[in-house]
Parts: C-alpha cells; sequence; structure tokens
C-alpha cells in the first residue's frame, strides 16, 4: 500500500515468510518518505550491494524486491 503526504511516499507491506518481511522491512526504511522522483532514481540492487545484502539474496528474492520497487514506483506515477 502506498500513500502521498505533501510529495512524499509511505509504504506499507507484510509477507507471511520470515525473510520476506525482513528484506520488505529494510526497503520500507530506504523508500519511506522519498518523493516521486527520488523513488524513480532509486537502484535497489546498488543499494543492497552496500549494505552487503546482494550476497545473501538469491537471485529469486533479488527478483522479488525489484518487483516491489516497480510496483512502488508505478504507484508514484500513476497517483494524482
Amino acid at each position: 500500500i502506498g500513500e502521498r503526504h505533501e510529495d512524499r511516499w509511505h509504504f506499507r507491506g507484510t509477507s507471511e515468510a520470515r525473510l520476506l518481511r525482513g528484506l520488505l522491512a529494510v526497503l520500507l526504511v530506504r523508500v519511506n518518505g522519498l518523493d516521486a522522483t527520488e523513488l524513480q532514481r532509486l537502484d535497489v540492487v546498488q543499494w543492497f550491494e552496500q549494505l552487503g545484502l546482494s550476497r545473501q539474496l538469491s537471485p529469486s528474492r533479488s527478483n522479488g524486491m525489484n518487483a516491489v520497487l516497480a510496483r512502488m514506483r508505478e504507484l508514484s506515477r500513476h497517483t494524482p
């Protein structure tokens, strides 16, 4: 779920899988409070590499995080 407050985005989400819930929490810390332009520019792969998480993620989990970010970007583009 994404909501815009004063041109800043705030997202919520969850997963039943603990690992995914944790990854999502990390992603939410990074994206919450960004404006739409900042959200579009965010390179989650590079950011996960900086955190040292990319070595721990399988390709499918990494793709899943990219899909979540893609959905966030989509929401930010289509919400007036």
